[in-house]
């Protein structure tokens, strides 16, 4: 069978989103994303755990020499070196699910009594702390461009252009924050250094945190650096040398 007879068989039998609410599921995206694929009704498909895995078994045998398709299938079949079969990586993938439903219940939500229905006091009344203020005011988008204040800053066509087309494509915000933080060296205005990160889950080391952004074609591993979780791909991330993440 072909992936894409696969893929029509599911779509014919069940429907895109046929699996049940309640049921452990993973949205698929058709054509990968790493392949130009978009998060879009038409692009995405329900599956199994152990769909899943035959999914991009398929995708990988179909073409066996695309980097990113092989890397995406070693996610899948690969568990601490260890070689695993679809009934292993489904057991694994439920489990995953359940932790992560546990931590995120309750008190382990980062939301948890933030400004809920049942709780509508939200921020009001409350002052930032000093050391707030200067963390807010070091991370000032503004700041970063060059200028400590928004009004009456003045910015380089380059870094309108910059942050216009990330923007209006989010798809290519790392290229476009490359860009930018590239504008900020010249102009003798970045304060950030690019420190090396590893996967832990897979032993692999970036020199920066776009650099692996880049190379998974994923923007949520600096959230996982800074919560301590995994990515979306099951991916454990730290800082190198022990740097504390920020």
């Amino acid at each position: 069978m072909t992936y894409d007879e696969f893929i029509q068989n599911i779509l014919n039998t069940r429907g895109r989103f046929g699996i049940p609410a309640g049921i452990v599921k993973a949205r698929h995206h058709i054509v990968p994303r790493c392949k130009g694929g978009q998060d879009c009704e038409d692009n995405l498909i329900d599956l199994y755990p152990q769909e899943h895995y035959d999914a991009h078994q398929l995708l990988f045998e179909e073409n066996p020499t695309d980097y990113q398709l092989a890397w995406a299938w070693a996610c899948f079949h690969m568990y601490d070196g260890i070689e695993i079969d679809r009934e292993k990586y489904a057991e694994l993938y439920l489990n995953w699910v359940k932790l992560q439903s546990e931590r995120m219940t309750g008190e382990g939500n980062p939301h948890y009594d933030v400004h809920t229905n049942y709780n509508s006091s939200g921020f009001t009344g409350k002052r930032h702390t000093k050391e707030t203020k200067q963390l807010m005011s070091k991370n000032s988008l503004w700041k970063n461009l060059g200028t400590s204040n928004r009004r009456g800053a003045t910015i380089s066509e380059t870094q309108k252009t910059a942050l216009n087309d990330g923007f209006n494509n989010i798809d290519n915000w790392h290229e476009i924050n490359l860009k930018v933080r590239e504008t900020r060296r010249k102009n003798g205005t970045s304060s950030t250094k690019a420190r090396s990160i590893i996967n832990i889950t897979t032993g692999e080391v970036f020199k920066s945190v776009n650099s692996a952004c880049k190379v998974y074609n994923s923007f949520d591993i600096r959230s996982s650096l800074k919560r301590n979780t995994v990515d979306r791909n099951g991916n454990k991330w730290e800082f190198v040398n022990g740097e504390a993440n920020k």
